[in-house]
């Protein structure tokens, strides 16, 4: 019984390296500099099978949600792309930065200063 125990805890939060009962709430990067947007290019690019992304300079300074959607030329043959685009938020605790993707929740820990977003 205690093997069935520690064999569902370790699938359950083993798998990403998510923080447990963590309040998170939407967060803006305080500044955004050439360092700061590789990290960031490089963490969505793995999150999203390798895919080269480029990311604006202002990225999540403005809005904590972040949209990547396919270029131009991975579009089909149609001429529109109808695969929804891969949606990212950042968090924090008061403390740390998260880059969420959503909706499946996998958090990673980003090295990077933010503030909570003001609710409208």
């Amino acid at each position: 019984m205690l093997l069935l125990v520690c064999l569902v805890t370790t699938i359950t939060f083993g798998c990403e390296s998510q923080p447990a009962a963590l309040v998170l709430q939407p967060a803006l990067l305080i500044e955004v500099n050439p360092q700061i947007r590789a990290e960031l290019q490089e963490l969505v690019s793995a999150a999203i099978g390798g895919i080269s992304v480029t990311l604006g300079p202002d990225v999540l300074t403005k809005d904590s949600l972040l949209l990547i959607e396919r270029s131009s030329r991975q579009m089909r043959i149609t001429g529109r792309e109808m695969q929804r685009p891969v949606k990212f938020q950042l968090l924090t605790d008061g403390e740390k930065c998260w880059l969420e993707r959503l909706p499946n929740g996998a958090l990673r820990e980003l090295q990077v200063s933010c503030r909570a977003a003001r609710a409208f």
